[in-house]
């Protein structure tokens, strides 16, 4: 019963300290993602800060998932999609986890965020998952997005073909890994 007692009283100092220092739980759980602080992420999320928070000043629009996503913070990710948040969440823009993810993350993000439903048949401003990847040009997040279905040959926002942008920065592993999926283009 004590040990019920301490955690309480632990949890009521921690909101009360988030408080003092300003800031909503919500606030407090985007910062905690952005400094990759796994356990600090899973405190927050058991005493009730959202997940999908997408109402936070100066990160309106962008869920906690949304920074886990663009750093690479994998661990962090997990915590939130397991209390929850939305793999498919679309910002104003369109953007979702996947496409930042795609251009941003190591191969170990967009793997997990494939693996909880992310959808590759995503669009926003012209770019999709598979776009993404491409302007980055690593060749392992191109064939995990290919594998979940993604069409290789999904123009860029330029009109150009994903094969001739891959060639044409001289990414050839990731032409290459295009061309394998069916991607074609007159370059």
């Amino acid at each position: 019963m004590r040990l019920v007692h301490a955690f309480a009283l632990a949890a009521m100092l921690t909101g009360a300290l988030v408080a003092c220092q300003g800031k909503s739980p919500d606030e407090a759980l985007i910062l905690a993602v952005r400094g990759n602080d796994v356990a600090k992420v899973e405190a927050l999320l058991a005493e009730g800060a959202d997940p999908n928070a997408d109402k936070v000043p100066r990160y309106e629009g962008r869920p906690p998932l949304f920074h886990a996503a663009t750093f690479g913070y994998v661990d962090v990710a997990r915590a939130l999609i397991d209390k929850g948040a939305k793999v498919d969440y679309a910002d104003p823009s369109g953007l979702t986890p996947l496409m930042v993810a795609a251009l941003n993350g190591p191969p170990s993000m967009v793997e997990l965020l494939l693996s909880t439903g992310a959808s590759v048949d995503v669009s926003a401003g012209g770019a999709t998952p598979l776009t993404e990847a491409v302007r980055k040009g690593d060749p392992v997040v191109l064939r995990l997005l290919l594998e979940a279905g993604a069409e290789p040959n999904a123009p860029m926002s330029d009109g150009s073909a994903p094969l001739c942008y891959a060639q044409s920065h001289n990414f050839g592993d990731a032409a290459e890994v295009i061309r394998q999926a069916g991607g074609q283009g007159e370059c």
